[in-house]
């Protein structure tokens, strides 16, 4: 006679089997985020280094933020820097963020949404003409260090006037990038991370005048939203590796955490937010960010 499986041990089987599931399962799941977390690394890496190529090619300065650029109508007459480094990167997947939601399938918003996953820090010289640097908002920082802001400053420049952009409102004027030999701090100095807008929302609109603090949205629609969501986003990099909310007030995306970013020398790295890349340091008696000051001498 064949003796067959009992109802028993038919059970046994199966409830060992959903142990070693519920086991393997958030397993399985951790390893899928390392891996995006992996390539989110890498992603950063190439973009910095395509920047850096770009530079080689242009007597060392970097590509401007973005450009008016009347014929780039699937991004309302903006050129973006990713269009700028795209011949040396020959991908636009490397500037996707992949803890990031999958782009639409409209290929309208998907051109316009694949230019937000990564973003570079414009000169504070575009918002405030006369103004040689941003300045942080006061809110969280003047108790901590004697009631002086700290200030801060990017690398990339404008090819946007007021008299030709809807962007700019009149506020905004044309500035020219930095150059690899005007950057001591090569090392530290913020290059390219991730975010939410192409420039980090420093030279888009009229300016944000404290974007390391500040929440914005596209309206009317939410659709451009890289989230698709009507939330407000953090103008400034973001921390989407072991993301903390800490929003209060306004919804604003998560940006504490560890952020991930390339440095002007071509370095990737992963850092705490809050602790590392906000870091403030001294030139003289003026509170400066150290890695958003790329003059160095802190």
């Amino acid at each position: 006679m064949k003796r067959a499986f009992t109802l028993i041990e038919l059970l046994v089987v199966i409830a060992i089997i959903a142990i070693l599931a519920a086991i393997l399962f958030p397993v399985f799941a951790q390893a899928k985020l390392a891996a995006k977390q992996t390539k989110s690394l890498n992603n950063h890496k190439q973009s910095g280094l395509g920047n850096l190529i770009y530079t080689a090619d242009y007597d060392d300065f970097f590509p401007l933020s973005h450009r008016f650029e009347a014929a780039n109508t699937a991004l309302f007459g903006i050129s973006t820097w990713q269009v700028d480094v795209q011949p040396y990167l020959k991908s636009w997947d490397v500037l996707l963020h992949p803890l990031n939601p999958p782009l639409p399938s409209d290929p309208a918003l998907a051109v316009w949404q694949r230019n937000l996953h990564f973003g570079v820090f414009a000169r504070a010289a575009i918002t405030t003409p006369g103004a040689s640097h941003y300045q942080a908002f006061a809110s969280g920082w003047s108790n901590a260090i004697g009631g002086i802001l700290p200030r801060y400053e990017g690398i990339f420049g404008l090819g946007t006037s007021p008299t030709n952009s809807v962007w700019t409102n009149g506020t905004t004027i044309a500035v020219p990038s930095l150059s690899t030999t005007q950057i001591d701090n090569v090392s530290g100095t913020v290059l390219v991370a991730e975010g939410g807008m192409w420039d980090l929302w420093t030279g888009t609109l009229d300016g944000v005048n404290h974007p390391l603090a500040y929440g914005v949205r596209w309206e009317p629609t939410a659709q451009y939203n890289l989230s698709g969501l009507t939330d407000y986003v953090m103008a400034g990099p973001h921390a989407r590796k072991n993301p903390v909310d800490n929003r209060t007030g306004l919804r604003l995306a998560v940006c504490n955490g560890i952020t991930t970013y390339v440095a002007t020398d071509g370095s990737a790295k992963s850092i705490n937010y809050r602790g590392r890349l906000m870091e403030v340091g001294y030139v003289g008696t003026q509170p400066v960010l150290k890695n958003f000051w790329p003059a160095g001498g802190f």
